[in-house]
């Protein structure tokens, strides 16, 4: 299927690694221009380095309104047009519910949500004067999923989920489709290094520590570790031009980890 990609511009916050780098290596792969962004320079640079041609990085934080303002200026000044917005930035915090502090509770929400809400409004022209924006959200299981000790990562993914129906609701005129991809366990960034520091732990390999942590979730028999290139392809179909009918949607990409029956 042709995506339809091809010319199109992309910026994916961050986008320095895990899941953010594999969505921009898959629609740098399908022809679109990437451009990504995120806190740490060094790390956004080697990134960009990796993928090469058509890609470019951005120093940037989401929860910085004029940061982001500056950011889509230069996108704008770079490339004439911005397409698509894969708003990927988040940052954990966890802890025990009780013990959490008002700064972790405010840097939780305000990179995953307000980040994609300063975002999406400084980019909303340009998505629009594109005659086919796309914007995909990245949020996550634990939105619907109750974990111990990610509370914030949790609340902030759900109140993401929120916020693109309201984001959908208002570009829908426009042309302008706003979805939700909700990842289950996946491989990749912060997963990783948390899978190595349980397997030093335990004293086993990481494919034993993988298992025992889905195991400790509840997810039963077959569940399986998603990739990063497994969610990259739903992303970029919903960045396409042949999605363009869907929209406000959350869609759960998980492998049936989570047996949920009617709410995604």
């Amino acid at each position: 299927m042709d995506l339809e990609l091809n010319g199109r511009v992309a910026l994916v916050t961050g986008g320095s690694r895990g899941l953010g780098l594999a969505i921009a290596r898959r629609l740098l792969g399908e022809g679109a221009l990437v451009e990504l962004c995120g806190r740490g320079e060094a790390e956004g640079r080697t990134a960009v380095r990796e993928l090469g041609a058509g890609a470019q990085w951005s120093t940037c934080d989401v929860t910085d309104d004029a940061a982001v303002a500056v950011m889509i200026t230069g996108v704008l000044e770079r490339h004439g047009r911005l397409d698509v917005v894969v708003n990927n930035a988040g940052r954990f915090g966890g802890g025990p519910l009780a013990e959490l502090e008002d700064e972790t509770w405010r840097e939780g929400f305000d990179t995953k949500a307000l980040g994609a809400a300063h975002t999406v409004r400084h980019a909303r022209a340009a998505l629009i004067a594109s005659g086919r924006g796309r914007v995909v959200n990245i949020s996550g299981i634990t939105s619907a999923l109750v974990v111990p000790g990610v509370a914030v990562t949790g609340v902030a993914n759900a109140a993401l989920t929120a916020l693109t129906a309201y984001q959908a609701r208002d570009l829908r005129e426009y042309r302008t489709t706003v979805n939700c991809v909700v990842p289950g366990y996946t491989t990749s960034g912060v997963w990783e290094d948390r899978i190595a520091a349980r397997a030093e732990v335990d004293g086993t390999d990481e494919a034993t520590a993988r298992a025992a942590i889905l195991a400790e979730r509840g997810f039963g028999e077959g569940a399986r570790w998603g990739t990063p290139d497994e969610l990259a392809s739903v992303v970029a179909f919903l960045a396409s031009g042949p999605a363009s009918y869907v929209s406000g949607a959350t869609i759960r990409v998980d492998g049936a980890q989570f047996p949920a029956v009617s709410a995604p």
